[in-house]
């Protein structure tokens, strides 16, 4: 066996593909002014970065038409969909991206849906229909693929907004939205987020003008270098082009691992109806894996023991709690999660390691 270097938390940040980190280094050669100025320099700049947003959109819907709201991140797109005047009521699930609740919090009237035993949102009767909408496509601790269209098919006339960072440039992201939210570190860009709006759709003007507002009048938001864009752009050409093939991959992956987890006596957390390949979560049978992920690390395998966003809290996942799990429970969870560069050897590497980790607890 040899010494273990492996990396599985692609979930968190994806490593970039050799040929976009070429890439983006051209771009940075090419693309280097502000692009808010106003000469000739500038002004491609522009053209590039409205050539990036069609090359996004053609990618994840096969239309080019659809506009794109670039940011820094998904959590500083959340806060714009938050600060628009326009919506005044949401709802979303307590599986949510912690930055989610964090914003849409501040609303006049927010309302979160429960979920069951394996990640499923459940909706609850509301008093009316809210102004927004926004459901994870995949949720980023489980793996869960949320039934989207049984969801936003009770909530008529709200904006439906797809939290569709575990999915983009993974999976086949959800048709029936009117904003999309994708983050370029989760399928191996170097950085940069962008929100897809519905070519024509009923909120698309409004939030092009808040985007507009939230940049230039009120200094809300930055501006994404133009490199970061393109790059964004280019990684997700290169994930889409072996998208069906790494679907096949990674799901045998995910079946070897449970498979020969079983006779540790490691089981799946949940057992969902749809899950990602890209995502497993794993229940330890005694141990806290905040613990063994640590003394995996020292061996060179690289996992997590929940979000990213909240892998240093005392407190546990909030993701378990919401699905019925003990808080001992919550503190036993494993996450795995893969991309391109996840082979079959780097599985094998982690599954000795981790039964010599358990050995030596």
């Amino acid at each position: 066996m040899k010494e273990a270097q492996v990396y599985l938390d692609c979930a968190a940040a994806m490593p970039p593909d050799a040929g976009v980190l070429t890439y983006y280094s051209a771009m940075l050669k090419e693309f280097y002014v502000n692009q808010e100025a106003i000469h000739l320099l500038a002004y491609r700049g522009r053209q590039a970065l409205a050539d990036a947003g069609r090359r996004v959109s053609k990618v994840l819907t096969g239309d080019e038409n659809h506009p794109v709201i670039w940011g820094g991140s998904a959590t500083e797109l959340f806060r714009l969909l938050a600060d628009a005047p326009f919506f005044r009521s949401a709802v979303s699930s307590v599986l949510e991206h912690p930055a989610v609740a964090a914003n849409l919090g501040r609303l006049p009237e927010f309302t979160q849906w429960h979920a069951d035993k394996n990640g499923a949102i459940v909706p609850q009767k509301l008093a009316k229909i809210p102004d927004l909408a926004l459901f994870h496509q995949v949720q980023s601790e489980l793996g869960v693929i949320q039934n989207l269209d049984a969801l936003f098919e009770l909530l008529p006339g709200a904006c439906r907004a797809v939290d569709a960072v575990q999915a983009a440039g993974k999976l086949e992201i959800y048709p029936g939205a009117d904003i999309w939210i994708i983050s370029g570190a989760k399928f191996g860009a170097p950085g940069g987020a962008a929100a897809l709006l519905k070519a024509g759709g009923r909120f698309t003007d409004l939030l092009l003008e808040h985007a507009r507002k939230y940049r230039h009048d009120q200094y809300a938001a930055g501006r994404i270098p133009v490199p970061q864009a393109l790059a964004l752009a280019a990684a997700l050409e290169t994930c889409e082009s072996r998208r069906q093939s790494e679907l096949l991959r990674l799901a045998q992956l995910h079946r070897l691992i449970v498979e020969r987890c079983a006779a540790l006596g490691i089981v799946p957390t949940v057992e969902p109806e749809e899950f990602s390949p890209y995502i497993l979560n794993l229940m330890l049978p005694q141990q806290q894996s905040a613990i063994v992920v640590r003394a995996l690390s020292e061996r060179g395998v690289f996992a997590a023991s929940g979000s990213a966003c909240s892998a240093e809290s005392d407190t546990p996942s909030a993701a378990l709690l919401a699905i019925g799990k003990s808080k001992n429970a919550a503190y036993r969870s494993l996450r795995l999660s893969f991309g391109a560069a996840t082979t079959a050897e780097d599985v094998e590497i982690f599954l000795f390691e981790l039964e010599n980790v358990l050995k030596n607890y």
